[in-house]
């Protein structure tokens, strides 16, 4: 797996068409709120999504559709709401605390 991994990211590197793709604004953004979706889109698909399967989606394909859509849409935003309010602010007031022990001298624990 590690060699896989590790072939798999020399090939990114290499291949120029991967890489202006991979810096184009939507992969970006998806990075940017990668860590927020991990987390909240297990508790949408659970709560959110089992009530709105067992009330609209579970009768016809086209619901189905609507409610996966609704799903994608509802996870980018959560995320990105997660990721702008409480993901951002918290690693700033991280890296200001480290900076400030570093200026004190203060080891930590």
């Amino acid at each position: 797996r590690i060699a896989g991994a590790a072939c798999l990211l020399v090939g990114i590197f290499l291949c120029p068409v991967v890489r202006v793709f991979l810096e184009a604004a939507i992969p970006r953004f998806l990075g940017r709120i990668s860590f927020a979706i991990y987390l909240v889109h297990f508790p949408l698909l659970c709560f959110i999504g089992s009530f709105c399967y067992i009330h609209f989606g579970q009768y016809s394909v086209v619901n189905m559709l609507v409610l996966i859509g609704f799903y994608f849409f509802a996870v980018l935003a959560v995320s990105y709401g997660f990721t702008v309010f409480i993901d951002e602010p918290t690693l700033r007031c991280i890296s200001y605390l480290k900076r400030r022990i570093k200026q004190h001298g203060v080891r930590p624990i």
